[in-house]
């Protein structure tokens, strides 16, 4: 909970810092939590309103993550050990993001359809811990993908993914997100 908490603080002071500088780890505690169904909680704090994200995506997750980001009061999405899931919610999801420009943050593992999500931030924080896994969609989405990665001004993501068959994964960590333009910041 504490690199959690170190990520909500890193991602309200992230749109002033520098890419390359690691964001500063102040541990505010939570002052309410909701869970919202759907592996998702909202987190009200001093720094701001976040959702969290865990396990996997689907459509249910997607339908309630899109609702609150469109009630115009989310700050940031966290993504916490997250497999994953389905490519339609998590670019659902991602499209939100990008319109109202929620901030992005990643504890822990991030795989497949959690990075489409992450990626969507204009800001985007990923803890020093930090694991992204990718691989081709299991349905042919190459057009969809395309158009996304471009909308998300990370175009390089659909030749990387494309690259690795569904049934296997390429992982990464976190220096090497920002050094691939996948992740704008690096926090505690």
């Amino acid at each position: 909970m504490k690199v959690l908490l170190a990520l909500i603080a890193a991602l309200a002071l992230s749109a002033c810092a520098s890419p390359n500088v690691q964001a500063p780890s102040p541990r505010p505690a939570p002052e309410q939590e909701f869970y919202l169904g759907a592996n998702v909680t909202k987190t009200v704090s001093e720094n701001g309103t976040y959702l969290v994200l865990h396990d996997e995506i689907d459509y249910e997750t997607g339908t309630v993550v899109v609702a609150q980001i469109n009630s115009g009061t989310i700050d940031g999405l966290i993504l916490i050990d997250n497999v994953g899931g389905y490519a339609i919610p998590a670019q659902d999801i991602g499209y939100a993001v990008r319109y109202h420009g929620v901030t992005t943050g990643v504890v822990g593992g991030c795989y497949s359809a959690c990075v489409d999500v992450f990626v969507a931030g204009y800001t985007r924080v990923a803890s020093s811990d930090a694991t992204f896994g990718i691989h081709a969609p299991s349905e042919e989405m190459y057009e969809a993908d395309a158009e996304y990665y471009y909308t998300m001004g990370v175009p390089q993501m659909l030749k990387a993914t494309y690259a690795v068959p569904n049934s296997d994964m390429f992982y990464f960590d976190s220096y090497e997100a920002v050094e691939y333009g996948i992740a704008t910041h690096l926090g505690s």
